[in-house]
């Protein structure tokens, strides 16, 4: 990878890893100790995990994001059944484990050389020129300059960011959160007035 390469999938499983711990911490701190410790547990790791994706440049261990991505989605379809975690909470983080197992997935098949193995194909209705681009897509990034790389970076947290903060909003830290625009109870013992 040059250095002005952009990592695609390892800042987008960064980005998803940092969500989605976060969201495991908030629905943990809903729950009784004997649930909330394996998803504080969970959730840490996630963050420490995505932290790491984000500085090395790449995606560490894909094929544990694998098995966790797994164990984390039954974990939050388990929490969704049995009524613990709200919905909106569960789509989140299954939405975000999907996509970081699938990122996953392309940094494997990449290593095992599947798609530079992969010669053309008859029956291949994109061309030369879409699969070219696909592959570029699939190993990581593409070479489009440093201005690229914090647009993406940009893209990239903006949707994480959108997929992650209503899904805050629905645990039990979140509904006891102030509303936007009003204070915290009174202001020098009188109510606040506005």
């Amino acid at each position: 990878m040059t250095q002005t390469q952009v990592p695609v999938l390892s800042s987008w499983c960064g980005f998803a890893a940092l969500g989605s711990g976060l969201i495991l911490c908030a629905v943990a701190a809903g729950l009784d100790p004997p649930l909330a410790v394996p998803l504080v547990v969970a959730g840490g790791a996630e963050l420490l995990w995505g932290g790491i994706a984000l500085r090395l440049g790449r995606v560490p261990a894909p094929r544990a994001v694998l098995w966790a991505t797994a164990a984390v989605a039954a974990a939050a379809v388990v929490l969704l059944f049995q009524g613990l975690v709200g919905i909106l909470p569960a789509l989140a983080l299954l939405a975000l484990h999907w996509s970081a197992a699938m990122a996953a997935v392309a940094v494997l098949r990449r290593r095992a050389g599947t798609l530079a193995a992969r010669g053309p194909r008859d029956d291949d209705p994109v061309g030369e020129h879409g699969r070219a681009a696909g592959v570029r897509a699939l190993r990581g990034g593409w070479n489009r300059g440093p201005a690229a790389f914090v647009v993406i970076l940009a893209a990239q947290a903006m949707l994480v960011a959108a997929i992650t903060t209503p899904a805050l909003a629905h645990t039990a830290p979140g509904a006891s959160a102030v509303p936007h625009g009003t204070l915290h109870g009174t202001l020098h013992g009188a109510p606040h007035a506005h």
